[in-house]
């Protein structure tokens, strides 16, 4: 009944109790090459957080710019769909754009490519929402424009102090 398995690193067969168990499997790096592999890392970069920067590839410009003018109305619609307003519509599909010619790659279909602007778009709108709150959150002027329905006109206002001391 004693399971082995065969560590992708080390390449030998071990117990299953020499790896790491994830949910209701077990991992393929034995223990004693995960902690070497992680030791390996410590010692090269210290505390420091590994991060890689976006390789973008200047040769899929051009063939992405042809793409991305012949789904400009999609785009464009699209944008306007997020945006409230034309200025930020442009804003928007500005955004979309970028990120189609940034991450995409000429082989991907219409519907990835789309998909990534919707993306693109999300992502602008939330990070403008944030920047919007975090600057000037005193601005806020939602509730200067509520309207009164014609319901609440009919509903009894009470007074501050509508208590009374029964003795």
């Amino acid at each position: 009944m004693n399971k082995t398995q065969v560590c992708s690193k080390c390449h030998e067969e071990k117990p299953l109790t020499e790896f790491y168990r994830r949910a209701d499997t077990h991992q393929r790096t034995c223990k004693s090459c995960a902690s070497a592999a992680g030791k390996e890392r410590y010692a090269k970069h210290g505390r420091n957080r590994i991060t890689t920067s976006p390789i973008i590839d200047k040769s899929n410009i051009p063939a992405l710019s042809e793409i991305v003018a012949g789904l400009e109305s999609a785009l464009r619609a699209k944008a306007a769909r997020f945006a409230s307003d034309p200025l930020e519509a442009d804003d928007v599909y500005s955004a979309m754009v970028e990120a189609i010619l940034t991450k995409s790659l000429p082989t991907d279909n219409t519907v990835r490519l789309l998909g990534r602007a919707n993306w693109a778009a999300t992502e602008y709108l939330n990070k403008k929402r944030t920047y919007d709150y975090r600057v000037n959150p005193s601005d806020d002027d939602s509730e200067a424009f509520t309207v009164r329905t014609s319901a609440d006109r009919f509903i009894p206002r009470r007074r501050h102090d509508t208590t009374r001391d029964c003795k």
